[in-house]
């Protein structure tokens, strides 16, 4: 089974971005790419609620409303902690 996943993984890795795609959704537009040869779409960093800071520190999630564009082609930094998994650049 874990040599089925990963064949898949590996091959769709390989195929490559065939080209950008925007979608529309509430609040805004959002790209990422589109695999035609895979039938997928891929988004990546699309934030699901706005930042926890201020008043909304400790309060439960606020859904992100007015996000305007977002590039979702790439993944933004990631937290500001030692990272003993193989983080991105």
């Amino acid at each position: 089974m874990l040599r089925a996943v990963l064949a898949v993984g590996l091959a769709g890795a390989a195929c490559g971005q065939d080209r950008a795609v925007t979608v529309d959704v509430a609040g805004g537009s959002v790209t990422g790419y589109a695999y035609d040869s895979v039938g997928s779409n891929k988004f990546l960093g699309i934030p699901y609620a706005e930042p926890p800071v201020g008043a909304l520190r400790w309060a439960n999630p606020v859904p992100n409303t007015n996000m305007g564009h977002i590039d979702a082609k790439a993944l933004d930094a990631g937290c500001p902690q030692e990272c003993l998994l193989p983080c991105p650049p």
